[in-house]
C-alpha cells in the first residue's frame, strides 16, 4: 500500500499498472505522463469510471505530479478530492476501483 499526500492509497498492483503505462509511452511522445483519473457520466445513472491515460505535461500543475517507487503519475485537484480517504486499486476486468471505502 501507498499513501499518497491528499489522504488517498494506491495498491502494489495499480502503481505496477502505473509503471507499466509509463514505460508504454511512445519515445516520440517523451513529454507525457500517466494520468489517472476519474469520469463522472451524469446521464441516467450516476456513475464515476477511474481511468489510466497519458496527457502531454504542459496540460499539468507540477504540485498535481506524484512520484511512488520511482512512477511518476499526475492527478488532478478534482481527482485528489474524490480519491482522498479511499483505497484506488486494479481489478482485472474492472479497471481501476475504490476498495472497501476505508476512512484513513
Amino acid at each position: 500500500m501507498h499513501h499518497l499526500p491528499f489522504g488517498a492509497q494506491i495498491t502494489n498492483d495499480l502503481l505496477d499498472i502505473l509503471r507499466d503505462a509509463q514505460a508504454r509511452i511512445p519515445r516520440e511522445h517523451s513529454d507525457f505522463m500517466v494520468c489517472l483519473g476519474c469520469t463522472s457520466f451524469p446521464e441516467g445513472k450516476p456513475s464515476e469510471r477511474w481511468s489510466i491515460s497519458a496527457f502531454s505535461r504542459s496540460y499539468m500543475r507540477e504540485e498535481d505530479i506524484f512520484t511512488v517507487d520511482e512512477v511518476q503519475f499526475a492527478v488532478s485537484p478534482d481527482d485528489q478530492s474524490r480519491a482522498a480517504s479511499y483505497v484506488l486499486d486494479y481489478k482485472e476486468g474492472a479497471g481501476v476501483v475504490p476498495i472497501d471505502n476505508p476512512k484513513i
